[in-house]
C-alpha cells in the first residue's frame, strides 16, 4: 500500500506539471465515458431491464404476418380462436391497437381523454396489484354487461381528487355513463399512456378482416415460446384453411413482450452506442498516443530506473496509475455529462412505449460506469506502459538528454490512423443522415401545411344524431370563416398524420378480388372545401358538395395513386366502387384528387392511396378542422374557443396544434438521432484533428536539431513545409482509405433508416473525405508551419 500510495502521489505531481494535457485527456475521455453510459444506460432500460411485470420473462406478444412480413395487428374473431384452441397459454389477452378519444364531461367543462379497451383479464395477466378496487369481472366482458372502468393513478389524483370513494363513482364518456370499479397502480405503464380502460366485449371485437387488435399471452408453466410458437403454428393452418378469403399466408408471430416493445427503436439505438463507443476509442487512441509521446520524452528516467533494478512491473506501475487517475476523473466527469445526455435523449426521442419510466443511475448503470472507466484507464495505459517495459535498455540510455523521434514513433502514427478512420466512419453515417433528412423536408407531402391550424370536434352521439351532425359543423364551418384573419376552413373526420390509418378494403365493383389478393384505401369523411383549404390539387371531376346528402346518389372521391390501382387501364371517373366487403352499396367515383402522405412520411407516397366520402352520406361524430389563417394560426384558438361555446358549451375544442408542429413531430425520432449522429462525428473529428496534431507537434519539437541542421545546409522554408505536411497527410491518406472501405461495408446495414438518400451515397461520401481533408490539413499546417520557422542558429544551439 506504501508502494501504491507513492505511485499515486507520483503520478499527481507528473499530472499537475503537464496541466494542458491534464485537461485535454480528462475531458476528451469524459465525453467518450459520457457518451457510452447514457447510450449503454438507455439501452439497457430499454432491451434489458426486466419489465415491472410478475414474471416478465412469461410474457409474449402475438402480431400477425401476411407471407412473413409483420402487420402487429390481428383481428378479433382470430383472437378468439387462438385463445380458446391453444393449449400454451395460461392466459390470452387482447387490446386495442391504439387509443382513441373520448369527451369526459363529468367535469366543469368538457376535455377529451385517452381510452383503451382491453380483455378483462389484462390486468391479472401483468400480475398488477390494483391501488384501489379490482380489476374487471368475466361477467363485465359480456356483451349487455353494465358499462365500467378502470380508470389510471394520475387520472385518479388530478381529476377524482385522489378520494378512496372514487370506486363506485359514475364516469360519463361520450355520454355514457361508467362506475369506476378500479384504480390502476401509480408506476402502470403498459405501452400507452391512457386515462381509462373499458373491458372488451365479443360485439366489439369485430368481423375477421378487420386486424385492429393485439395479442398478449402468458406462456403457461414449463412451455418455452419456440414450443407456442408450434402450437400457434398450428391453428393458424386450421384458420387458413377455414377462412381463405381473410387468413390466407395469415399467421401469428410470438415475441417475448420486452423484445417485441423494443423492436422498433433497436437499430437506432445500437447506431448510437456504436457511435459513442467510436469517440471512447478515438478518445483513448489520443490519450494513448499523447501518452506515448510523453513517455518517449521519459525515457532517460525509465533507463535510469531499469540500470538502477527496477522490474518491468515497477516501471509499468507508475504509468498504469497515472492512467488510472485521469480515467477515474474522467469517469466522475462522464456519469454526470451521462445523466444530461439521457435526459436530451429522451426529451427529443419519444420512447415512451419502452417503459423506461425513469432513467438515472441505478446498480447496471454505476456498473457501465465502473467497468467502462477501468477499460478505458487500461486501454489507453497499458500501450505507453508496456512500450517502457519492453524498451531497449542501450537505447535508452543513448537517448538520455536528446529527443528520440523513432520512439514508438508507429505505434503513434497507427493510433492516428485508427482516428481517422473511426471518424470517417462516422462522418459518413452524419451525412447520410443529414441528407436523409434534408430530402425528407424538401419532399412533397401532398398539401400545404403552412399557416394552418388544426382542432379537434368531439360530438356527443347520444345527444347529436345523424340527422343533427351535419348542420352543427355546417354551422361552426360557417362562423369560423368569419372569425379574423382566416382565410378558409374545412372539416374531415382523419388528418394526414395527426390522425393516421383506418384503411378499409375497396374494390372496383367490375372487378371484385379474388385469393388473397386485397386493396384497401385509408377512409377519410370531408365536408366541401377540404381540398381547397389543404391545398390538394383537384386532377378530374369535381369536389364534394352540400348538395351531397344522405338521399343522393353514394359518391366517392379517389386518390390519384388509389384511382391508377383500382383502374389501371381505364378512366376511373363515372365508374363505381364497393368500400367494405359486407356492404352491398356501390359508390361511384366523381373525382380524383393528388396523393396525399397520410401516415408515414417517409413513404414517396403513402403505400396504400386514400378515398374520400361525404359527410352526410357517412355522418361521424367526430370531425377535426383545418383553418386556413393570413397569420399566426394559434391567434385563432381563443376566437374558436368562444364561438364554440355559444353552440354547445359541452362540446369540447380538443388537441389546438398547427399543422407545421404535427409535421415536425413526425420526424422528431430521425431529428433526434442525425443532432446525436452530428454531435458525435464533430467530437470524431476534433479529437482526430487533436491527435494529428499532437503528433506532429511531438515530431517537430524533437526534430528540432534536424531540421536547423537540413536549413543551415540550404533547404528552403517551403521544403520543410513539405516534409511535415506529407509525414502527417500520409497517415491521413491511409487513414482515409481504411475509413472508406469500412464505411461500404457497414452503412448498407442503415438503409431502412434513410429517406431517399442510398447508403453509399457518392456525395456524402466526397464531402466527408473534403471535410477531412481540409480539417486534417489544418492540424497538420500548424506544426509544419512551425517548422518552417525554425531559426537554424537557434535549432543548433539546441542540439
Amino acid at each position: 500500500m506504501n508502494a501504491l500510495l507513492l505511485d499515486v502521489k507520483y503520478a499527481l505531481r507528473q499530472l499537475r506539471k503537464s496541466p494542458g494535457f491534464t485537461c485535454v485527456a480528462i475531458l476528451s475521455l469524459a465525453l467518450g465515458i459520457g457518451g457510452v453510459t447514457a447510450m449503454f444506460g438507455t439501452l439497457y432500460s430499454v432491451m434489458l431491464r426486466p419489465l415491472p411485470y410478475a414474471s416478465p420473462d412469461r410474457l409474449v406478444l402475438g402480431r400477425a404476418t401476411y407471407g412473413g412480413g409483420i402487420n402487429p395487428w390481428l383481428s378479433g374473431a382470430d383472437y378468439v380462436d387462438y385463445r380458446d384452441q391453444n393449449h400454451s397459454f395460461s392466459s390470452m389477452e387482447v387490446f386495442y391497437c391504439f387509443p382513441f378519444e373520448v369527451t369526459d364531461t363529468g367535469g366543469r367543462a368538457a376535455r377529451r381523454i385517452q381510452a383503451l379497451p382491453v380483455s378483462v383479464g389484462l390486468f391479472p395477466a401483468l400480475g398488477l396489484q390494483m391501488a384501489l378496487g379490482r380489476p374487471f369481472t368475466a361477467e363485465e366482458g359480456k356483451d349487455g354487461a353494465p358499462d365500467v372502468a378502470i380508470v389510471s393513478y394520475a387520472y385518479w389524483q388530478q381529476h377524482l381528487d385522489g378520494s378512496p370513494d372514487a370506486i363506485g363513482r359514475s364516469l360519463v364518456l361520450s355520454g355514457s355513463s361508467n362506475e369506476i370499479v378500479g384504480v390502476a397502480p401509480a408506476d402502470f405503464h403498459f405501452l400507452f399512456d391512457v386515462d381509462v380502460w373499458f373491458p372488451v366485449r365479443p360485439a366489439f371485437l369485430g368481423p375477421r378482416r378487420y386486424n385492429n387488435w393485439y395479442i398478449l399471452g402468458r406462456l403457461a408453466d414449463g412451455v418455452t415460446v419456440a414450443e407456442a410458437q408450434s402450437d400457434i403454428d398450428l391453428i393458424a393452418a386450421q384458420l387458413e384453411k377455414a377462412y381463405p378469403d381473410t387468413n390466407a399466408n395469415k399467421g401469428l408471430l410470438l415475441t417475448p413482450l420486452q423484445g417485441a416493445f423494443a423492436e422498433p427503436y433497436k437499430l437506432r439505438f445500437f447506431m448510437l452506442c456504436a457511435s459513442a463507443a467510436a469517440i471512447l476509442l478515438i478518445a483513448c487512441a489520443n490519450i494513448a498516443g499523447l501518452l506515448l509521446a510523453r513517455g518517449a520524452g521519459r525515457q532517460g528516467e525509465f533507463a535510469l530506473r531499469a540500470a538502477m533494478g527496477s522490474s518491468g512491473w515497477r516501471l509499468m506501475r507508475p504509468l498504469l496509475v497515472e492512467a488510472l487517475l485521469l480515467a477515474a476523473a474522467a469517469g466522475i466527469a462522464g456519469t454526470i455529462l451521462a445523466l444530461w445526455i439521457q435526459g436530451i435523449l429522451l426529451h427529443l426521442m419519444p420512447i415512451e412505449a419502452l417503459l423506461l419510466g425513469s432513467v438515472g443511475l441505478s446498480g447496471p448503470v454505476i456498473l457501465i460506469v465502473l467497468v467502462t472507466t477501468l477499460l478505458t484507464g487500461l486501454g489507453f495505459g497499458l500501450l505507453p506502459a508496456l512500450r517502457a517495459r519492453h524498451a531497449d535498455l542501450a537505447d535508452s540510455l543513448r537517448a538520455v538528454g536528446r529527443g528520440n523521434i523513432q520512439h514508438g514513433a508507429r505505434l503513434r502514427g497507427g493510433l492516428v490512423i485508427g482516428q481517422i478512420a473511426l471518424s470517417f466512419l462516422l462522418l459518413v453515417v452524419a451525412g447520410l443522415f443529414i441528407r436523409s433528412l434534408s430530402l425528407l423536408y424538401q419532399s412533397d407531402a401532398g398539401f400545404d401545411y403552412h399557416n394552418l391550424l388544426t382542432v379537434e370536434i368531439p360530438l356527443p352521439s347520444n345527444e347529436y344524431p345523424n340527422e343533427r351532425r351535419a348542420s352543427f359543423f355546417t354551422s361552426l364551418l360557417d362562423g369560423v370563416r368569419a372569425l379574423p384573419g382566416v382565410e378558409s376552413t374545412a372539416a374531415i373526420s382523419q388528418l394526414p398524420f395527426r390522425n393516421p390509418y383506418n384503411n378499409v378494403e375497396i374494390y372496383a365493383t367490375d372487378d371484385p378480388p379474388t385469393g388473397p389478393r386485397r386493396l384497401s384505401g385509408n377512409q377519410r369523411v370531408i365536408l366541401p372545401g377540404y381540398f381547397t383549404t389543404m391545398g390538394i390539387p383537384l386532377l378530374a371531376g369535381r369536389d364534394v358538395q352540400a348538395t351531397d346528402t344522405s338521399n343522393s346518389e353514394r359518391l366517392v372521391i379517389l386518390s390519384q395513386s388509389l384511382a391508377k390501382d383500382l383502374f389501371p387501364d381505364r378512366d376511373a371517373l363515372g365508374r363505381s366502387v364497393v368500400i367494405d366487403r359486407d356492404d352491398d352499396v356501390t359508390w361511384r367515383v366523381v373525382g380524383i384528387v393528388g396523393d396525399v402522405k397520410e401516415n408515414d412520411l417517409y413513404a414517396p407516397k403513402d403505400q396504400r392511396g386514400t378515398f374520400y366520402r361525404a359527410y352526410e352520406q357517412m355522418s361521424p361524430s367526430t370531425m377535426r378542422l383545418a383553418i386556413r389563417t393570413s397569420g399566426d394560426p394559434l391567434a385563432a384558438v381563443a376566437p374558436l374557443r368562444d364561438l364554440l361555446r355559444t353552440m354547445d358549451a359541452q362540446v369540447p375544442l380538443a388537441g389546438p396544434r398547427t399543422m407545421e408542429a404535427v409535421m415536425a413531430n413526425a420526424t422528431v425520432s430521425v431529428k433526434a438521432q442525425t443532432i446525436y449522429l452530428i454531435t458525435f462525428s464533430l467530437l470524431a473529428l476534433g479529437l482526430a484533428a487533436l491527435g494529428i496534431y499532437g503528433l506532429l507537434a511531438y515530431t517537430v519539437s524533437q526534430r528540432t536539431g534536424d531540421i536547423g541542421v537540413r536549413m543551415a545546409l540550404g533547404a528552403e522554408p517551403g521544403a520543410i513545409l513539405a516534409m511535415i505536411l506529407r509525414s502527417g497527410m500520409t497517415l491521413v491518406v491511409i487513414g482515409l482509405g481504411i475509413g472508406i472501405v469500412g464505411a461500404f461495408a457497414v452503412t448498407h446495414l442503415l438503409d431502412s433508416l434513410l429517406f431517399g438518400v442510398a447508403p453509399t451515397d457518392p456525395l456524402t461520401f466526397a464531402g466527408v473525405v473534403l471535410l477531412l481533408v481540409v480539417v486534417a490539413g489544418g492540424a497538420c499546417g500548424i506544426p509544419a508551419w512551425r517548422a518552417a520557422r525554425i531559426d537554424p542558429m537557434e535549432a543548433l544551439r539546441y542540439e
